[in-house]
């Protein structure tokens, strides 16, 4: 199976207004298969989303902080050289 769409958004009215609902959209070979996504289970694909989140953060922390400092030794060098 593979997946086709994925759609998350808040309700709007009914039963679940103002919590999250959604829809999974997978294709196989003999058709597709749509589930319907409880807010419980989108609260499981957000926590899979938080931990990616904080690491690609951490990730890009790393990556700027690594730029300021290099640009700080390329302002020392220039200013040796005053």
């Amino acid at each position: 199976m593979i997946l086709k769409r994925l759609t998350i958004a808040v309700s709007e009215w009914g039963a679940n207004k103002g919590r999250y609902t959604g829809e999974a959209t997978f294709s196989a070979p003999l058709g597709e298969v749509k589930l319907n996504l409880s807010p419980e289970q989108i609260s499981k694909i957000f926590g899979v989303c938080a931990e990616a989140i904080v690491a690609a953060s951490k990730e890009v922390a790393i990556l700027m902080t690594s730029q300021v400092l290099d640009s700080q030794e390329v302002m020392k060098q220039l200013e040796a050289i005053d």
